[in-house]
């Protein structure tokens, strides 16, 4: 878990606020979460490798990505793993351990990353006692998690590879494209796309090598820029 590992803390204070999904805590939301850091908000380091927390532990914290990409797994009895989303700066992590008895998901740093870690015992005993701004922030990410998890159902109620492909890339390009000119940021192994999408490695490198013959899109090893909306957009609706 992260309160095991031993990384000097970092100030975070200064840091965009631009997020895929929304904005950085501010500082004061941050001190009213976490009053015992004394308003000073500090951040954790990890690896590439490093596991944020475990699968099936306990967790009393949430965590915002201020640096870094991270995934989420999920390991079944039967030894497959899955991977059900990836995270990016400005989001949550842990959301989906709030009142239950363990973490859903292991989630592991793919990049070297900087997180914020919010303790909130209040979240499971008094959840409505802090400011209607900070409700606010917290009502808004509970709607962007909800927002995120029809998405994924979304994805794999499609039947044909070449459209989860496309939805993922679609799903990804605005925020990665204002933020970035090499396009869309995608540092995590493409086999982990791979499951994250629900098809093989063989058929993920196949499409993209379709999808840049086509013109669709031009791919690097870290990086994909998409040449025609238009045209994914079209493909994605194609059967609806």
């Amino acid at each position: 878990m992260a309160g095991d590992l031993q990384h000097e803390p970092t100030d975070i204070r200064g840091l965009p606020t631009t997020t895929r999904h929304g904005h950085y805590l501010v500082d004061e939301l941050r001190a009213q979460l976490d009053p015992d850091q004394q308003h000073i908000p500090q951040a954790i380091a990890l690896k590439p490798g490093d596991k944020l927390f475990w699968q099936n532990d306990p967790l009393n914290r949430i965590f915002q990505i201020i640096e870094g990409v991270f995934k989420e797994s999920h390991m079944y009895e039967s030894g497959y793993q899955a991977i059900p989303d990836f995270y990016y700066p400005g989001e949550i992590v842990g959301l989906d351990s709030l009142g239950d008895t363990g973490c859903e998901n292991t989630a592991e740093a793919i990049t070297p990353s900087l997180v914020y870690p919010i303790r909130c015992p209040w979240l499971y005993k008094e959840p409505f006692k802090f400011t209607t701004e900070l409700a606010d922030y917290f009502y808004e990410l509970m709607g962007l998690e909800i927002t995120a998890s029809k998405n994924h159902l979304n994805l794999h109620r499609l039947s044909r590879t070449d459209q989860k492909l496309a939805f993922f890339l679609l799903e990804n390009a605005t925020w990665s494209e204002r933020n970035d000119e090499a396009g869309i940021f995608l540092p995590m192994a493409r086999q982990d796309i791979a499951k994250h999408l629900g098809m093989s490695a063989e058929t993920l490198s196949r499409l993209f090598a379709r999808f840049e013959v086509e013109g669709l899109i031009h791919a690097s090893k870290k990086h994909v820029k998409i040449i025609d909306h238009e045209g994914l957009t079209a493909l994605l609706r194609k059967g609806q």
